[in-house]
């Protein structure tokens, strides 16, 4: 998970997302990629490629249901919230 704050692209994800996790809308810790750098190493770093979660749920998408299962449900729940956020 990402937390460099001087990054641009870390900021403009930490933005869209108000410094909410995605998946549970606590806060997050840091910035996770959808697509892994080992996968597709000239995007990890795009913002579509990209959402805000808490240490819980990196775990959960990290190491209980792996990338290519959470990222279908992380997309999803990034969406809403992002809709939320537009809407307020």
């Amino acid at each position: 998970m990402t937390t460099d704050d001087d990054n641009p692209a870390y900021a403009a994800v930490w933005t869209r997302y108000q410094g909410r996790c995605v998946r549970c809308w606590g806060e997050a810790e840091g910035v996770h990629e959808l697509v892994p750098r080992s996968q597709d190493p000239a995007g990890w770093q795009d913002p579509d490629n990209r959402v805000t979660l808490c240490r819980r749920c990196h775990y959960w998408a990290q190491h209980e249901v792996g990338w290519k299962a959470a990222r279908p449900v992380l997309i999803e729940a990034a969406r809403v919230l992002a809709e939320f956020y537009r809407d307020v």
